[in-house]
């Protein structure tokens, strides 16, 4: 009895998370920083812009091993980065043109305008090149002529995106073994697909032509499921994990978050806060309450920390995976300015 007791408290028990202020060249203090990504280890990407109006520059950034590198390609003045796979490679673009750089060294895929949104773990990519949907395997560009914008790709090479038909209607996409499948959708309004599990699960949601999010929605085994609004005017679901739970954001009628709920085996959790952001294989959920990022998991809140304690700056919680998260919190800064920083946290 005593054993059982104490393993329920153990399980109830807050996880502990500390915060890392990700740095910034000395040669910027005052960089407007947002985070972008982080992997399993907690290799953190993430860029930031200064200047003055009308001649801003951005620049682009690797944390990892408590070790900065910066991202460029031909000192460029422009460097987006978007997604960083378990091996540290991260994709983005430079100069407009789409770029990987492994172990920190840039490796130009395409002239132009071009870009790359994401990366697996097998180092497959996809993008877009001269307005056309495209992925890279083992460095060789494919067209993908079924999508007209991409999401998500899976460890599979699954990849989800959108078709466009003209007039902002447009149907969700899955593009597997060379060719794209209109998933579908409701009553003649638009679908929109945001998220891809390894199992091929695609989740999103159906919206009006000019993008309000109506209802939250899953494509499971060529099924086209409506998950429900949950009381709320509008619903979207914004990420699955491998175990299939759906995280969902609820909207008011302009489509902006007012809650969460987690749609897990046939039931449904709420979840507290807002906004939820991401869900990992772990079950954790990111998300925030009144500008507070926190993590759930299993019933369970914790608060992450923010540089100002009790009274937190206004933060943006982004991405979650394992043992690591990042996010973003403004911040003022000694010249009385305020600014963006991007913040890792780590669960230890």
């Amino acid at each position: 009895m005593v054993a059982t007791l104490l393993a329920v408290l153990a399980l109830a028990a807050p996880a502990h998370w500390t915060r890392t202020d990700l740095p910034v060249p000395k040669s910027h203090p005052e960089m407007f920083v947002v985070s972008r990504a982080v992997n399993v280890h907690g290799a953190a990407i993430y860029q930031g812009t200064f200047g003055k109006p009308g001649h801003l520059h951005q620049q682009a950034f690797l944390w990892r091993n408590g070790k900065l590198t910066r991202l460029d390609l031909r000192a460029a003045d422009w460097v987006d980065v978007y997604d960083i796979n378990n091996a540290g490679t991260v994709v983005g673009d430079a100069h407009a043109s789409a770029v990987v750089w492994r172990n920190g060294k840039p490796t130009q895929l395409a002239t132009e305008p071009s870009t790359a949104f994401a990366i697996n773990d097998r180092g497959t990519i996809i993008g877009e090149d001269h307005g056309e949907s495209v992925i890279w395997r083992n460095g060789v560009k494919f067209a993908m002529d079924e999508i007209s914008a991409v999401t998500a790709i899976n460890e599979h090479d699954q990849v989800i995106g959108q078709l466009s038909f003209g007039g902002g209607l447009q149907h969700a996409v899955l593009w597997q073994d060379g060719s794209g499948t209109d998933l579908g959708t409701l009553d003649n309004q638009a679908s929109y697909a945001t998220a891809i599990n390894d199992s091929g699960v695609v989740v999103g949601y159906i919206a009006t032509t000019r993008g309000t999010p109506l209802t939250a929605v899953e494509w499971k085994d060529g099924q086209l499921v409506n998950l429900g609004t949950f009381g709320a005017i509008g619903s979207e679901a914004v990420a699955v994990n491998d175990a299939g739970d759906v995280l969902v954001e609820t909207t008011n009628a302009f489509g902006l978050p007012t809650g969460s709920v987690l749609v897990r085996g046939g039931g449904v959790v709420t979840i507290p806060g807002e906004e939820a952001r991401a869900i990992d294989d772990d079950g954790q959920v990111l998300g925030s309450s009144n500008h507070r990022s926190f993590v759930w998991r299993s019933g369970a809140t914790t608060l992450l920390p923010t540089s100002d304690g009790p009274g937190p700056p206004y933060g943006t919680p982004n991405t979650i995976l394992g043992d690591w998260a990042v996010g973003d919190e403004y911040v003022r800064l000694p010249s009385g300015k305020h600014s963006s920083h991007a913040v890792l946290w780590h669960r230890g």
